[in-house]
């Protein structure tokens, strides 16, 4: 028994010596820390699984060139007429294989958005990720004391001053 207990405690010792990884938000070619952010607040994008295929497919306007790939930030309510229009809050170009970047940040405006994986020329959507920008307001009841006054309350409560009554001038 003593050989298990103290077996058990070296187990125990070990895995708290072992670091915990922090859990990822994401799909299969774009990943986040997390799916919440604060306004502005420092966004770090990676991007796997990009192939040279993905990266050089045809423009559909123009087959000799290829279509650029972008990865862009979106409303959610308006992801398709954002996308038609270029109206990504930013977009990146993500090279092959797996590549890191942290130099984007959250809109000034709380939301929901759309992290995309898109073709920019033929507007084909590869992969979409959501996320929210801004914490939700959480629900509750709200409840006033009244204990502040305004000039109207103060007004009615007192008789009008008039020349002949000066009793309620304090």
């Amino acid at each position: 028994m003593k050989k298990f207990l103290a077996l058990f405690l070296a187990l125990v010792m070990c895995l708290a010596l072992v670091p915990l990884t922090a859990v990822a938000y994401g799909n299969e070619y774009i990943e986040l820390e997390k799916s919440n952010f604060a306004l502005r607040e420092g966004i770090v994008v990676t991007t796997k699984g990009i192939t040279a295929e993905m990266r050089n497919t045809p423009r559909p306007d123009s087959p000799g060139d290829p279509d650029t790939l972008y990865v862009g930030l979106f409303s959610a309510d308006n992801l398709e007429y954002e996308l038609n229009y270029h109206l990504g809050r930013w977009n990146l170009s993500p090279p092959e294989g797996t590549f890191t970047h942290s130099q984007e940040y959250a809109p000034y405006e709380a939301g929901e958005y759309v992290l995309v994986l898109y073709h920019y020329w033929a507007k084909r959507v590869i992969s979409s990720l959501k996320i929210t920008v801004g914490q939700a307001a959480k629900a509750g009841s709200i409840s006033i004391d009244k204990t502040a006054y305004t000039i109207l309350n103060l007004i009615h409560r007192h008789q009008p001053f008039t020349a002949s009554n000066t009793s309620n001038i304090r």
